[in-house]
């Protein structure tokens, strides 16, 4: 048995090769969401992995589901998107041996925006500063936590009411919040919406400083930053480009900011699709920064049922002040985004009618610079971490 488990939260998994992709080099647990109750064992470059489907939803669901079947010492949450390292179980078991008195140890996670709190030196998570962590770096004792009756809130979370913040308890999204209702936990008697967002700062200051990209005056670029993994539908993005094209809008490129497991897939499909796209891997987050900047539009494609709410990569791109292209289902972003005026909300999946908003932003110049810079108004007004954090430690009342 290996003494380390990883416990992965996916949805729609049709076969196991999300296994490979993720460079998975421990047992595991897959733990996928689907319209079937199944379970198959078997054995990965020396390793077992317990692939559990559950006609069910809720990423916190889903993630208890993996962790009350785990069996080995310590246990590594993880989504469908990341890509691990070779190596990691040992570097994993080494800060745990360094610390035989911590009962979980956070990890940094290496991403193309750069936005996420980055550990620079040992420090002790607590009240204050827990809310920088999402659930994928964190490792953890299993007996440790199980004897503590440790679990993720099925109030929160991707596929519940409320879609986000599973594990944190403040509330970081509106969805499925009724003001004039009760609180869904009858233990919370005053609610606060604070979307994270991004340090708008240091995003400014980042787009000032460096080299900007030379980008030709015949081109118009629409930018899409974030993983290259399961719920991101670049197909569609791809496939919706190309019709615009096909239309009259040859000027049209896409410049892919980021990777993941469906790096390879998404670019042979714009190649066979015959469609410019440029995929640059991983940037540092001052080069996204200056390159988003000369993009046109940008796309937040989100595929259907996907858990998440307001993401990472929209605060980004309100920074920006681009205007959004949204096929994301989620009602609270496609809310902001109609009361912003601050893009266009398409069907999800549905090539034509992104291409047919395309279209309109690529005809209508003066509509095109409207919703940008509504964008950039709803980042400065919801965005900002030198608002929202400030919000947050009022709440918590702790001095800033």
């Amino acid at each position: 048995m290996s003494r380390i488990q990883t416990l992965v939260a996916t949805m729609n998994q049709v076969d196991h090769s999300l296994v490979e992709e993720m460079n998975i080099q421990t047992d595991a647990i897959i733990a996928n969401q689907s319209n079937e109750f199944s379970h198959q064992r078997f054995n990965h470059a020396g390793n077992t992995i317990d692939f559990y489907s559950f006609s069910e939803r809720g990423v916190g669901l889903n993630r208890n589901n993996a962790f009350m079947r785990a069996t080995a010492e310590i246990c590594l949450l993880a989504d469908d998107d990341i890509q691990y390292y070779h190596g990691y179980p040992s570097l994993i078991a080494k800060q745990f041996d360094e610390r035989p008195d911590a009962d979980v140890v956070i990890f940094n996670l290496d991403e193309e925006s750069g936005t996420r709190f980055q550990i620079t030196e040992p420090v002790r998570v607590g009240f204050t500063n827990f809310m920088r962590f999402g659930a994928p770096r964190v490792a953890f004792r299993r007996k440790s936590v199980f004897l503590q009756g440790v679990l993720f809130n099925l109030s929160f979370g991707g596929g519940t009411e409320i879609s986000a913040g599973e594990d944190a308890r403040p509330t970081v999204g509106t969805t499925g919040l009724d003001p004039h209702g009760p609180p869904p936990n009858p233990s919370c008697h005053d609610l606060h919406v604070v979307y994270l967002g991004t340090d708008l700062g240091r995003f400014d200051e980042l787009a000032r400083s460096g080299p900007h990209p030379i980008k030709p005056s015949s081109e118009r670029w629409i930018a899409y930053i974030g993983t290259l993994g399961h719920s991101y539908d670049l197909v569609t993005v791809i496939d919706a480009v190309r019709l615009a094209r096909d239309q009259g809008a040859d000027d049209l490129r896409l410049i892919v900011m980021g990777d993941g497991p469906l790096r390879n897939k998404f670019e042979r499909h714009a190649k066979e699709k015959e469609v410019p796209a440029d995929f640059l891997g991983r940037l540092d987050y001052g080069s996204m920064v200056r390159r988003l900047l000369m993009c046109d539009f940008a796309v937040n494609p989100i595929v259907a049922q996907a858990a998440g709410s307001v993401i990472n990569k929209v605060a980004d791109y309100a920074a920006a002040g681009l205007p959004v292209l949204n096929t994301q289902e989620c009602a609270e972003y496609r809310d902001l985004l109609e009361s912003y005026r601050a893009g266009l909300n398409c069907n999800n999946e549905d090539a034509r009618d992104l291409s047919e908003n395309l279209l309109l932003l690529h005809r209508d110049d003066q509509l095109r610079e409207e919703l940008g810079a509504n964008n950039r108004r709803l980042a400065e007004e919801q965005f900002d971490r030198a608002r929202t954090y400030l919000e947050l430690m009022t709440l918590f009342g702790t001095p800033a």
